[in-house]
């Protein structure tokens, strides 16, 4: 039986004693067969995942809130932290990688559904009440970033070539509130952070290949310089949480119901007096208040519980997944099909490079046009067909097939389109599936 969720990815080390020995305590490295992820991530569904991207930009003019998509020109522990990174479209991906630049998909989970559902396998199973996603890392020889540490864990999975890795034994602050940058922590400004001590030569140095895996609890300082003609690496990151996060909701739902809970009122004061503390009745009404709910959870902390269960339950909190429809099945060669009236289908055409044409077809109106529920056409021979189909409004199965351009479509292309058409709106028929 093959391996699912956390086992997939982690195998030999469990749950428990990822929780036990490893997590926010000390990096973990899992070494893997060089096909350990072929059927996790590979630079086809990279192609796919970026098609998805450029369909919700053409439609919406922006990213999910969940994605962004980076290149950075730094190479490597020496450069500059942050000077060279900016943010691109997804139409610039490859340009951005042939000119030499490291780029990263972030929120990669709200573009892959299997990544969308492993994520969530994994947080369910680690009972990790945060926000748990993917992001892809696509790089050149002689590329990476500055040393620096990120705020939340991370698990580095290589999928294609090798990196070489440098990162140190425990990390420089416990659960960081944002990144950092060791240049900035040599620095005399950032001196009295409570950050260790940790030495660029004591730091331990590992190359990771196709197969490996490696986690990093949140605030390790760590670098990492591809060693090979072309590298992809694919990250599963914890987005980081506090018991605080958790104390704020079952307040809420506690006191929410309250008005005063709900909006805050004004409090003009002279201009004098701006900076001047006193004690005030209404604030401290409200602390009592609120000790007194946080009291009786600690009498019945079910409440408490009650919020961890529900976050580490909702495999997907916080990725922008819309609902796919489900498809009605192959229509006969005599089923009537009819273009949806009431939401005529909406045409974004895109011109390529070489001048050619991209033609996405979705329903304008429907919560559901998402990229994955919508038809993208790039051959011109399908697009021609495609107009005819929008003509006609209303025709058989059969009648399609003459509209096949010079004869360079397939009957089986033809209905696969038909098909497509159908399950995302476009088109509506009637009868037994095919």
């Amino acid at each position: 039986m093959p391996l699912d969720g956390f086992a997939s990815l982690f195998t030999p080390i469990t749950p428990p004693v990822l929780a036990e020995e490893y997590w926010g305590k000390k990096p973990l490295l899992v070494r893997g067969r060089a096909d350990k992820f072929d059927d996790l991530f590979d630079k086809q569904r990279l192609a796919r995942a970026l098609k998805v991207a450029q369909s919700e930009a053409m439609l919406h003019h922006h990213l999910a809130p969940a994605v962004s998509v980076h290149a950075s020109f730094e190479r490597g522990s020496k450069s500059t932290p942050g000077k060279e990174r900016v943010n691109i479209l997804p139409s610039q991906y490859y340009e951005m990688l042939a000119a030499g630049a490291t780029v990263c998909i972030m929120g990669l989970e709200s573009l892959d559904a299997e990544l969308c559902d492993l994520a969530g396998r994994i947080k369910v199973e680690l009972g990790y009440p945060g926000d748990v996603g993917f992001r892809s890392y696509h790089s050149i020889r002689d590329t990476g970033f500055s040393t620096h540490f990120d705020a939340p864990s991370t698990a580095s999975l290589q999928i294609i070539g090798h990196k070489k890795w440098r990162y140190s034994r425990q990390p420089a602050v416990d659960w960081p509130f944002d990144n950092g940058y060791y240049r900035e922590y040599e620095s005399p400004a950032r001196a009295t952070e409570p950050w260790r001590s940790l030495p660029l030569e004591e730091f331990e140095e590992v190359t990771l290949g196709p197969g490996d895996l490696l986690m990093l609890p949140a605030g390790t300082w760590h670098t990492a310089d591809a060693i090979h003609e072309e590298t992809l690496g694919l990250t599963l990151s914890f987005g980081r949480i506090s018991p605080l996060k958790l104390i704020q909701e079952a307040l809420m739902a506690r006191l929410s119901s309250d008005p005063k809970w709900r909006g805050m009122s004004l409090r003009p004061r002279p201009p004098g007096k701006l900076r001047e503390a006193a004690y005030d009745p209404d604030f401290a009404a409200l602390l009592r208040e609120a000790a007194a709910q946080l009291h009786a959870m600690q009498e019945a902390p079910s409440a408490l519980w009650n919020a961890w269960a529900r976050r580490t339950a909702d495999r997907n909190l916080s990725l922008d997944r819309r609902p796919r429809r489900q498809p009605p099945g192959r229509p006969l060669a005599t089923t009537r099909m009819t273009t949806n009236d009431r939401a005529p289908a909406a045409v974004l055409e895109e011109r390529t490079a070489d001048g050619g044409r991209i033609v996405s077809v979705f329903l304008p109106n429907d919560p559901n046009a998402s990229a994955s529920a919508r038809v993208e056409l790039d051959d011109p021979d399908h697009i021609a067909w495609f107009e005819e189909v929008l003509r006609q409004g209303s025709f058989t199965a059969a009648e399609s097939l003459a509209w096949r351009a010079r004869g360079n479509m397939s009957e089986e292309t033809v209905y696969d389109l038909l098909e497509d058409l159908c399950a995302v709106g476009v088109l509506h028929f009637d009868g037994a599936a095919r």
